[in-house]
């Protein structure tokens, strides 16, 4: 969620012992006499029981720090008994005693101390990244920029295995301390610090031992992820400072471009409102940035727009918008002169006319006997002239100021950016 994760650890911490309400005395005791060895490596069993007169005893067995009190783990009796794994006290010397918290029967006892003395044991770093179906992957991974996808540091035990098994259970003990990350040999700077995000490059550990960067927000290009782990004083583990290298690859995002004018049909000469959306699955709080080139069929309408960015929504990916408002008019362009005239049976007439007119002058100008031939070609090309000009004045007449207007197919193509790939979109304006 980007909120934060809970720690169990610091609730345990501070709640109070639970205490029973009855006075019957008990007997608790805790075995083996000493505890030695690396910390989250010893096998056996912390165990005991809590004895009394009929009813058996019931309630939780806290084992904790004698001279502190601190609570180091616990358990709930069974039968009256109790069992710990020694491979959950964590390391340092100390001596353990087994606090019974007492029931409506039995009031709270302590049992005889033991020594402990567990050494702490070497870290191994992993870096991974956690793809589409929630796995754990360490190999080269290529993802567009700024789709979902998250990025794990674990610190685990000298073997490489991480202290919570595959089914959640915690076997062993978990380190704690921090994590800091690094992007080509240069600090990552991409978890949040005091709400504020991308500003810190360091990470402190869950009580299960990793960390998550979530979603990590990477640019355009090829990273070397690694990551080293600091211990607090209070781990079982030593620090590290290397870890595998994960090669992550970033793609542009892919967009795609809508165009909205903000009429459908326009006076000749009239304005029309454009606005070019460019859209985005990227879930980047940085949306799109660059240009925006409006064109009215392959003429450009004006210069380039800004594009103005937006980051990602809970409802829709990162996205730019840029408007223009321009004039369109009947004329295609690149037109300079009015051609509607022309379209006037008037003016097929007259052209028809000037035609003719030139061909009999030319028919004067030659001899008697190339007269006759001369004059059946101008008459086949004047009537061909004729029905080419009448013609099209049939056809522009329905896209004229006089018909249904005509249809200007208007284009958007966005210029892309560094994490941002280039696209283009269109719609259609009529211009009457």
């Amino acid at each position: 969620t980007g909120l934060g994760t809970p720690n169990v650890a610091n609730l345990i911490n501070a709640w109070a012992a639970v205490s029973g309400t009855g006075s019957t005395a008990t007997t608790v005791t805790l075995s083996p006499a000493t505890v030695s060895g690396t910390a989250g490596l010893v096998s056996g069993n912390l165990s005991g029981t809590v004895s009394g007169s009929n009813p058996t005893p019931t309630g939780v067995v806290i084992l904790e720090n004698s001279a502190t009190s601190a609570p180091l783990q616990s358990d709930g009796l069974s039968g009256g008994s109790y069992s710990v794994p020694a491979s959950l006290l964590p390391a340092g010397t100390y001596s353990l005693k087994a606090h019974y918290s007492g029931d409506t029967t039995y009031g709270p006892k302590d049992s005889n101390p033991i020594s402990v003395t567990l050494s702490k044991q070497n870290s191994t770093v992993l870096v991974s990244f956690v793809n589409a179906a929630g796995n754990l992957v360490t190999g080269s991974q290529s993802v567009a920029y700024g789709s979902d996808y998250i990025l794990r540091v674990d610190v685990e035990n000298a073997s490489g295995t991480p202290c919570q098994n595959s089914s959640g259970v915690t076997v062993f003990v978990c380190p704690s301390g921090t994590i800091a990350l690094k992007d080509n040999g240069s600090a990552l700077n991409d978890f949040p610090n005091a709400q504020s995000a991308n500003s810190s490059s360091s990470a402190t550990l869950n009580d299960r031992g990793f960390a998550e960067d979530q979603p990590i927000q990477l640019n355009v290009g090829a990273h070397a992820i690694t990551a080293a782990y600091s211990a607090d004083l209070a781990s079982s583990y030593n620090s590290n400072s290397t870890s595998n290298t994960l090669s992550v690859t970033i793609t542009q995002a892919p967009t795609s471009v809508t165009v909205t004018p903000n009429v459908t049909s326009v006076a000749s000469g009239g304005s029309v409102t454009l606005t070019a959306t460019v859209n985005s699955q990227s879930n980047s709080a940085q949306g799109p940035t660059g240009t925006v080139q409006f064109k009215n069929g392959s003429t450009n309408l004006g210069g380039a727009t800004m594009c103005t960015p937006a980051g990602a929504s809970s409802s829709a990916g990162a996205s730019c918008t840029a408007q223009l408002t321009t004039a369109l008019s009947a004329l295609p362009p690149g037109f300079f002169v009015e051609p509607r005239p022309r379209n006037t049976p008037f003016v097929v007439v007259t052209l028809a006319a000037a035609m003719l007119a030139m061909l009999s002058f030319l028919l004067a100008a030659k001899p008697r006997a190339q007269r006759r031939q001369f004059a059946y070609a101008g008459a086949a090309l004047v009537i061909v002239a004729a029905a080419a000009l009448a013609g099209c004045s049939s056809s522009s007449s329905s896209g004229g100021g006089g018909g249904g207007g005509s249809s200007r197919n208007i284009t958007a193509t966005y210029s892309g950016d560094t994490n941002y790939a280039s696209s283009s979109g269109s719609t259609s304006v009529t211009v009457q």
